[in-house]
């Protein structure tokens, strides 16, 4: 009856470390995805809607959310996933949308590479869609000033929230509504 022997959290350590392993790899690891037209027939503009997939289902829902918004209010989005796939040649493109969860405080690193990728952008107009647990702020911030370093005019940031309440920034929680009528709401500067 002495206690559980070393080789068994020796076998509990290592199944930790490989699940969290695993998690991380998941987290920074680019996923590719064609690119889906929203509203192709849009002609209040066109937007690039780039985003990381993430561990769940929540960064997805509010960036479809958010292009549907801006489809709702006219615009043209070509949606796909941060990869070294996703669109370079921003030319066509009135907006730049990012999405990325937090992780460890910071934007996930998929769409932190896909805007070293795109280099000069040269004044266009961005918005960010930060996601996580609770605290985004920080990432939220990395990102802006990352984009603004890279020539990005800020037009909009939206963090919502998983585990933290989004009615008391945004009046309501349901965090798709947010985002679609944020999207719908967009101005330019």
């Amino acid at each position: 009856m002495g206690g559980a022997k070393p080789s068994m959290w020796l076998m509990v350590a290592v199944a930790l470390g490989l699940f969290v392993g695993s998690i991380l790899l998941q987290v920074r690891t680019d996923v590719p995805s064609e690119v889906i037209t929203v509203n192709p027939s849009g002609a209040a503009g066109s937007a690039l809607v780039v985003y990381h997939p993430g561990l769940s289902s929540f960064q997805e829902d509010v960036t479809m959310a958010f292009a549907t918004g801006l489809a709702d209010a006219g615009w043209r989005c070509d949606v796909t996933t941060a990869s070294r796939k996703a669109p370079h040649d921003l030319a066509g493109y009135d907006l730049l949308v990012l999405g990325a969860q937090a992780y460890q405080w910071q934007p996930a690193r998929p769409v932190r590479r896909y805007v070293e990728r795109l280099g000069d952008l040269g004044g266009l107009a961005t918005a960010i869609l930060v996601t996580g647990a609770g605290s985004t702020d920080r990432a939220a911030s990395l990102l802006e000033g990352q984009l603004a370093d890279a020539g990005g005019m800020i037009a909009e940031r939206l963090e919502l929230w998983q585990d933290a309440p989004n009615e008391e920034v945004h009046g309501i929680e349901d965090v798709v509504q947010i985002a679609r009528s944020r999207g719908a709401a967009l101005t330019l500067p």
